[in-house]
């Protein structure tokens, strides 16, 4: 589509070499299978292209001025759907579980990770564009600078790499950042066993205050895990120091005291 601007306010850096989006693709669909596949955010189509011999394809897409151009490219291979995915999955979908793939917005990916771990027993698979800090966060290790609460969040039910690395000029208009793929797949037989909500309270009560000892950071904010901190002889520890089956624990710990 000539002329068309793309629009801050929905975070859009249309991606525009093929080569990365055929690779993004051809990757994503090898690991879905027989997976129908859902993608967020399509724009223009770019990725789109190369998606359409999935066995099944959904696209949600927010900014009206791109429907009636994928309803006319792909209409007749894709179901389209208009609306926020923030707001419209998964009640807006119909299989049981979707292989999803997109171009997240940066302003908003940590917005839709956060979707996708609140409904992860319907995304056993999931194909991500981020901001490259951000990527490196999510897939980062106990004790690394960048390991947090995303890092945690995702660790906890999903095995995650990056799968390619793009420049600020593989897309129009180029963003002020690199990015990278990330291609993460559900862990087997693992069902997280407590609220997700919990596991967050948690990892953000330990991260909210990370330079301090979780007897100061973690104890302040949830005095009721100070008797597991006491016990297992984490208290002179700091977040970034504790694995996420840690995080589990204090979650369930956390549940069981009401």
């Amino acid at each position: 589509m000539k002329n068309f601007a793309a629009r801050k306010s929905f975070g859009q850096h249309f991606l525009k070499t093929d080569s990365k989006a055929w690779q993004i693709a051809q990757v994503h669909l090898e690991h879905a299978g027989a997976l129908p596949v859902l993608e967020v955010g399509a724009g223009l189509g770019h990725l789109t292209r190369y998606l359409t011999s999935a066995r099944d394809l959904e696209i949600v897409e927010l900014d009206s001025r791109c429907i009636p151009h994928l309803l006319k490219s792909y209409g007749t291979v894709a179901r389209i759907v208009h609306g926020d995915f923030l707001e419209v999955f998964p009640d807006a979908f119909d299989h049981p579980e979707y292989a999803l793939v997109g171009n997240f917005p940066y302003n908003i990916s940590s917005q839709i990770l956060l979707k996708i771990l609140d409904h992860a027993p319907r995304v056993p698979l999931f194909t991500g564009m981020f901001q490259l800090e951000v990527a490196r966060r999510l897939i980062s290790t106990p004790g690394s600078r960048e390991y947090g609460i995303l890092s945690v969040l995702l660790q906890a039910q999903y095995e995650g790499r990056i799968l390619l690395h793009l420049r600020p000029g593989d897309f129009q208009p180029p963003p002020a950042v690199h990015s990278a793929v990330i291609l993460c797949q559900r862990k087997e037989n693992f069902l997280l066993p407590c609220a997700a909500e919990t596991l967050r309270r948690v990892t953000r009560a330990a991260f909210g205050q990370r330079r301090k000892i979780l007897r100061n950071s973690l104890g302040r904010e949830l005095p009721a895990l100070l008797p597991y901190l006491a016990h297992h002889n984490l208290e002179e520890k700091r977040a970034e120091q504790l694995s996420w089956q840690i995080y589990v624990e204090l979650a369930l710990e956390l549940e069981e005291e009401g």
